[in-house]
């Protein structure tokens, strides 16, 4: 991560808890209320209370997934700066889905595709059904096999040991270097969140090769904030298996 920051003092309220507290006074409110009164004054309050809850409901699922970030004070994260946990957050979420749906689509780029589906729905209606599960199959199949192709994976073994996570990740040539290193640093907990090329670095399983002239260290030599060079400038393509290892003086 490119910043530590170390806070103290007394632990606030997260804003779920106020959020929770809040709903449970008004529900709490409206069922007393529906409770003392009668006739079209209790059916209104009803009503309302059934539309409250689910416009809650929906606007808490709108806000986790689009800024999950804002469920969280930063005393919950008091290794990071504010900066860096939120691109850790929502960094690769846009540009993962933008990979993801650029690579679906290519599947259905195929050119034999409307063939058989063409030969499909000419069968008899007893042997369609089959054929065109059978073309999902294959699209299905297809789509895997070519996220797979491109996704990035890691192995945090060699450097934390036989417990250590390893996982995949969405490859998109976009996405900036600074952004890519915070959400590895993330995958890393509990390990301590130092910045990349202090203490660890990534290292090309096929090739051997030690990315150590990425991330802050660089950044710094350039004079700059960031490393926002996309992965693609720095050599990083799709299916490659990198591990995490300590840095050697």
């Amino acid at each position: 991560m490119s910043e530590q920051v170390q806070r103290k003092g007394p632990r606030t309220h997260s804003p779920l808890s106020v959020v929770s507290l809040f709903f449970g006074s008004v529900e709490f409110g409206l069922a007393y209320s529906s409770g003392v009164s009668s006739g079209t004054v209790q059916v209104a309050v009803l009503i309302f209370m059934a539309l409250f809850a689910v416009g809650i409901a929906g606007t808490f699922f709108t806000f986790l997934w689009k800024r999950n970030w804002v469920f969280y004070p930063p005393s919950d994260f008091p290794s990071a700066s504010v900066e860096s946990y939120v691109a850790a957050m929502r960094g690769g979420a846009d540009l993962n889905f933008s990979r993801l749906t650029d690579s679906v689509g290519l599947v259905f780029d195929d050119d034999s595709l409307p063939e058989k589906l063409n030969h499909a729905v000419m069968l008899p209606e007893t042997e369609r059904g089959e054929a065109i599960r059978q073309i999902v199959e294959e699209l299905r199949g297809n789509a895997v096999k070519k996220i797979k192709a491109s996704a990035l994976r890691f192995d945090a073994r060699p450097l934390m040991g036989d417990n250590a996570p390893m996982w995949e990740e969405i490859y998109n040539e976009d996405t900036p270097v600074d952004v890519w290193l915070n959400r590895v640093a993330w995958r890393l907990e509990p390990f301590p969140p130092h910045p990349y090329g202090t203490i660890w670095l990534l290292k090309d399983a096929s090739s051997d090769k030690i990315y150590d002239d990425i991330g802050s260290a660089w950044a710094k030599q350039q004079g700059a904030a960031k490393d926002n060079r996309p992965l693609s400038e720095v050599g990083i393509r799709g299916g490659m298996n990198f591990e995490v290892i300590e840095k050697r003086a």
